[in-house]
């Protein structure tokens, strides 16, 4: 009995955590939002559009696929190292990762797309926990990934490209931006560090590290296929680049994966997220026309859209609406059937 009402408080903390930190980002995003569209050009961002070939479109979207197979394979093989007698096919784990990001976009919680990725693992007759692993090994080689390719894009760019929040914010604001992202950074951390000493995620995080300790060879390989994967989805938009505000790979990389940092905790409001807006920040500060970094950005977020409508209709043909009646009525369940192992 007492260690249900331990869990149960657990689950009622990490509920106001995710709170909070879903009004924090959706803060982040209307003030960057109102920004971006601040002494906005209707009249450029239109022709900007016209000049946009079709074809660019059609090949962004072709590397973003691409993408995502490599991230399906990251999966596959963290899948095999925490479970290696079950057989799921790359195909399968792509459809799960469209399909978490539809229901992240529908039900604009953290909860949501991890719920899915459980459940779809379940099916396939294997433990909540191991299901659980399997993910929080997949999502820390994906933030790694990210972090180690952003760090060594703006290292190897060095001066060759400035950046300069004067071309986003007025002079006179400058300094209270800066001091509110600071609070807004230590109050995210304080809620990191208070999820981290949640027993229930103690014994999550101590299950992933003895796996990573025990297959780490499988675990590097497995992260070199997080950074190429990285590589794929940041020049994809090199296409998009090339006919609105050319840019070297380098700065493409910088500029379109460093903010995606910010999407680390998948909270949003139908898809968009802080990570957007840093998005269209980062292409202003590097010079960037205002339109320009918006079209970018509306397109990367009509690709995010395009493939979790994929994965839904690939669920509908399957079993039709049911399984994500399952998701909404299991989600609970799941959550606690976790903290009690």
């Amino acid at each position: 009995m007492g260690n249900n009402f331990i869990n149960n408080l657990s689950l009622v903390r990490e509920k106001h955590g995710r709170q909070i930190l879903a009004i924090l980002k959706l803060l982040i995003l209307v003030i960057l939002s109102i920004f971006a569209f601040m002494n906005f050009d209707s009249k450029l961002f239109f022709n900007s559009i016209h000049a946009l070939p079709f074809q660019n479109i059609l090949y962004y979207l072709s590397f973003i696929f691409l993408s995502k197979l490599l991230y399906a394979f990251r999966w596959k093989i963290n899948g095999k190292v925490v479970f290696p007698k079950v057989k799921i096919s790359l195909f399968e784990y792509f459809q799960y990762n469209v399909l978490a990001e539809f229901i992240s976009i529908v039900m604009p919680t953290s909860i949501g797309g991890e719920i899915t990725r459980i459940l779809k693992i379940r099916q396939k007759n294997v433990k909540t926990s191991y299901a659980t692993a399997s993910i929080l090994i997949d999502r820390a080689l994906g933030i790694i990934g990210m972090a180690l390719v952003s760090i060594c894009a703006l290292l190897l760019l060095g001066k060759r490209m400035t950046f300069s929040l004067k071309n986003i914010l007025p002079d006179t604001l400058l300094l209270p931006i800066i001091l509110g992202i600071l609070v807004i950074f230590v109050i995210v951390m304080f809620l990191f560090l208070h999820w981290v000493r949640q027993p229930r995620q103690t014994k999550r995080l101590s299950r992933a590290w003895d796996i990573i300790r025990d297959k780490f060879g499988i675990i590097l390989i497995s992260l070199g296929i997080s950074i190429v994967g990285h590589l794929v989805f940041s020049l994809a938009h090199s296409f998009l680049f090339v006919e609105l505000y050319p840019l070297s790979w380098l700065e493409t990389i910088a500029i379109i994966l460093t903010p995606q940092l910010a999407r680390s905790i998948p909270i949003s409001v139908l898809g968009i997220s802080a990570g957007e807006g840093l998005m269209v920040a980062s292409q202003m500060m590097a010079g960037m026309p205002r339109e320009t970094a918006l079209i970018i950005t509306i397109i990367s977020l009509f690709g995010r859209y395009f493939f979790a409508f994929l994965g839904f209709l690939l669920e509908f043909l399957k079993d039709g609406v049911s399984f994500f009646k399952q998701v909404k009525e299991n989600k609970h369940e799941i959550l606690e059937d976790e903290a009690d192992r």
